[in-house]
C-alpha cells in the first residue's frame, strides 16, 4: 500500500491537500454564517427587548407626569376655592364696617367752621381692610407658587426614576 502511495505524483498530493483545505474552509464558512445568523438574531432580540423596556418606561413616566399635573390642577382648584372664601370673608367684613360707619351720627368738625370728620374709627378699619386685601393677594400667589413647585418636583422625580417622595 505504501508503494502505491509513493507512485502518486507530487502535484496530485498538492491537489488533494488543496481540496481538503477548501472543504475544511467551506465547513468553517458555513459555521461562521450560522454563528453570524445566531448573533444577529440575539442582537435583534436584545434590541426588541430594550425597545419594549424603553416604551414601558416612557409610558410610566408619562403617566406619572400626567398624575402630577392632575394633582397640581386639583390643588390649584382647591387653592382658588380657598382664595374665593377668603375674599368673601373680606367682603363681608367690609360690608360690616361700612354699615357700622354709616350708622353713626354726624361727627363734630375737627375745628370750628370745618366739615364734619369721618371719625377716628374709620382710619384703622380702612387700613386693616387694605392690609387684608393684600394678604389675600399674597396668599393666592404663595398657593400658586407652592402648587407649581410641588408639581415640578413630582414631574422631576418621575423622570429621574427616584419615585415620589412621601
Amino acid at each position: 500500500m505504501i508503494a502505491i502511495l509513493g507512485r502518486i505524483p507530487m502535484v496530485w498530493w498538492i491537489v488533494i491537500a488543496l481540496a481538503g483545505w477548501g472543504g475544511f474552509s467551506r465547513v468553517q464558512v458555513a459555521h461562521g454564517k450560522a454563528a453570524l445568523v445566531a448573533y444577529k438574531a440575539e442582537v435583534q432580540a436584545a434590541f426588541d427587548k430594550q425597545k419594549a423596556a424603553d416604551a414601558a418606561e416612557s409610558e410610566r413616566r408619562n403617566k406619572q407626569v400626567q398624575e402630577a399635573a392632575d394633582a397640581a390642577f386639583k390643588q390649584a382648584e382647591k387653592d382658588r376655592a380657598d382664595a374665593a372664601g377668603a375674599r368673601a370673608a373680606l367682603d363681608q367684613l367690609r360690608q360690616r364696617l361700612a354699615a357700622r360707619s354709616n350708622s353713626g351720627a354726624v361727627r363734630p368738625p375737627a375745628s370750628p367752621g370745618s366739615a364734619p370728620t369721618e371719625g377716628a374709627a374709620n382710619v384703622p378699619a380702612d387700613l386693616f381692610l387694605r392690609c387684608a386685601g393684600r394678604i389675600v393677594e399674597l396668599a393666592e400667589y404663595a398657593d400658586g407658587a407652592r402648587t407649581s413647585g410641588e408639581a415640578c418636583v413630582r414631574a422631576y422625580e418621575s423622570l429621574t426614576n427616584r419615585g415620589p417622595t412621601p
